[in-house]
């Protein structure tokens, strides 16, 4: 049981890693995003929230899927490029 400490130390210390990180950047503040499991997949929505353009390199805690990048705007699909890289697809 853990009476002090943050939730995130609480999961890292339970082996837990983040759902998403961004770098640069920092997720809730630069990045939100909302991950829904589908049937066939996962989801996320992600949005930049800082008030420019800008590239992120995303990693995920998910592995065996090929990443799209989908426009909310157009409904336009494109695939994206991609690793594995310690369980994590970056």
């Amino acid at each position: 049981m853990y009476g002090t400490g943050t939730i995130a130390e609480v999961l890292a210390d339970q082996g837990i890693t983040p759902d998403l990180t961004a770098q640069p950047g920092k997720v809730g503040e630069d990045i939100l995003f909302q991950h829904r499991t589908l049937g066939d997949g996962d989801f996320y929505f992600v949005m930049n929230r800082r008030e420019r353009a800008g590239s992120f390199e995303l990693s995920f805690r998910q592995t065996g899927k090929a990443p799209e990048l989908w426009r909310a705007d157009t409904g336009e699909r494109f695939p994206l490029s991609y690793r594995i890289e310690n369980a994590r697809t970056v």
